[in-house]
């Protein structure tokens, strides 16, 4: 279930992006950390590599996240991912924030990979 924060930002938590992947949701996973940070923790199957910092310049340049598709923001506590979750809800994208990021995902001892 989603949960909504006063700012209009929906939220998930790990066990809830988990249980999406698990069921094979047609979504963006958008992994907004620095390359040192996946390097140290590896990304989640199949997320998108691109930092907040170079978000718009990407986004620009052609990256294209679908306005059809909910794009989960993953950072590593849930603060960056939110900001960018902030910025793509006002382009018109739907955004989710992983309350907890990474962070909490590892805890959960959720499975990432290796880059």
């Amino acid at each position: 279930m989603f949960f909504k924060k006063d700012n209009g930002i929906k939220e998930i938590n790990s066990l809830e992006l988990n249980n999406m992947i698990k069921e094979e949701k047609d979504m963006i996973l958008l992994d907004v950390r620095r390359y040192e940070e996946w390097s140290q923790t590896g990304i989640i199957k199949d997320s998108l590599m691109v930092t907040n910092t170079n978000l718009i310049a990407e986004m620009q340049q052609g990256l294209n996240l679908k306005k059809d598709k909910p794009v989960i923001a993953i950072c590593r506590s849930g603060q960056r991912s939110m900001q960018v979750a902030k910025y793509l809800h006002a382009q018109g994208i739907e955004a989710i924030n992983l309350k907890g990021g990474i962070v909490d995902w590892l805890n959960n001892q959720f499975e990432v990979e290796q880059i």
